[in-house]
């Protein structure tokens, strides 16, 4: 009995000591500040002069500021966000970069373009303004931009969606495909000999699949406007569009942009 008793004191003393190492080992050690994490979808950024980029954005931005139209880049330091208005036939237009947030399909970039007012003193000659952000230590994924004149209007030719190679206008993430019509599909495209394959898939089987060539290929942006049909009957209530290119070098596959989209009617697998 009384050795019963001196195992049972052993055994409590044990596990008052491991529970105290796990104590030890929780709490911030040093160097650690403790903190939790940033908020869901807070994304650290600021506008930057293109003085203060690294030389290959800044030619990158020469190459880009007087076309309209926003594009970005991922580096080793982080992803830089570039927003254009294109020529302006007077002083007094600007771009601003207003918010950068992590959504639900991936980055979300926020730009407004603002007119002069009415009667401004302006300079009379063409300008080309632009906005430059960075965002430190972003790794690669999916980007989406959102721009809009001062008062609300959206600007023509707003990606619904976009990737490093491609601009989706239509349709929007998430929207209805109709199984019974063609999909349209409209975007830009900046891939090797302006070629690309978009396939409709249900996550069973490939519902569509065609090879598209755009107006152009990279470096420029190439537009494209196709009509997809269905060769399938769904077998889910929700699908993916794919945007595909092969690799020049050894032909594997990329799946460069992937946008969600729903079925109007499907059939139940079994039934």
């Amino acid at each position: 009995m009384r050795g019963q008793k001196k195992w049972f004191v052993l055994f409590f003393a044990l596990l008052l000591g491991l529970a105290a190492v796990a104590g030890c080992n929780s709490a911030p050690g040093p160097g650690q500040s403790g903190k939790k994490e940033a908020p869901e979808g807070k994304v650290e950024w600021r506008e930057i002069a293109v003085e203060d980029a690294p030389a290959a954005i800044r030619e990158w931005v020469e190459e880009n500021y007087q076309k309209r139209g926003h594009d970005y880049r991922f580096t080793a330091e982080g992803a830089f966000f570039l927003v254009a208005w294109g020529e302006r036939p007077t002083g007094g237009h600007r771009v601003t970069i207003d918010e950068i947030k992590r959504g639900a399909e991936g980055l979300e970039v926020r730009a407004t373009l603002h007119a002069p007012p009415p009667g401004a003193v302006v300079t009379q000659a063409l300008t080309y303004p632009y906005a430059l952000a960075f965002a430190p230590g972003l790794k690669e994924e999916a980007v989406r931009f959102s721009v809009a004149e001062a008062g609300g209007t959206k600007t023509a030719g707003q990606a619904a969606a976009s990737s490093q190679n491609f601009r989706l206008f239509e349709p929007e993430p998430g929207a209805t495909v109709d199984v019974d019509r063609p999909l349209s599909i409209r975007g830009q495209a900046r891939v090797f000999e302006a070629t690309f394959t978009i396939e409709l898939e249900d996550g069973h089987d490939v519902l569509a699949k065609q090879v598209v060539t755009a107006s152009a290929g990279a470096p420029e942006w190439g537009d494209f406007a196709v009509e997809l049909k269905l060769e399938k009957v769904p077998t889910s209530p929700h699908g993916t569009l794919l945007f595909v290119t092969y690799s020049a070098e050894d032909g594997s596959r990329q799946e460069e942009l992937v946008v969600p989209l729903k079925f109007s009617r499907f059939n139940q697998v079994g039934g």
